[in-house]
């Protein structure tokens, strides 16, 4: 929230100890600039790639949520386009790196 920009080729990893459900979503309150979430799910696969749309709204009821069409355990923000510029889609394999660094197979 409140921040104007992510650097090119970073982003925002939710990691979640247990699998949620599709109906836990994510919204873009007074988040600034368009991202693209990655939901993936206990085995590491992307599930579901979604763009998200700024709301800079001062009412947080507003703001539309983004869900995953399948239950996920982890969750990754990016700029937007940039999952399509680096070619990654639904079913590719996401590996952790211990330095916290994502690579897509």
């Amino acid at each position: 929230m409140l921040r104007k920009s992510l650097e090119e080729s970073s982003g925002m990893l939710f990691l979640y100890q247990s699998v949620q459900p599709v109906s836990q979503g994510f919204w873009m309150y007074q988040v600034q600039f368009p991202l693209d979430i990655a939901f993936i799910s206990a085995d590491n696969k992307i599930v579901s790639i979604t763009q998200m749309e700024p709301c800079l709204s001062s009412d947080p009821k507003s703001c539309p949520a983004y869900y995953s069409e399948k239950p996920y355990k982890s969750a990754l923000e990016v700029n937007a386009g940039f999952f399509a510029a680096a070619g990654i889609e639904v079913g590719d394999k996401v590996r952790y790196a211990v330095d916290g660094k994502c690579e897509h197979q």
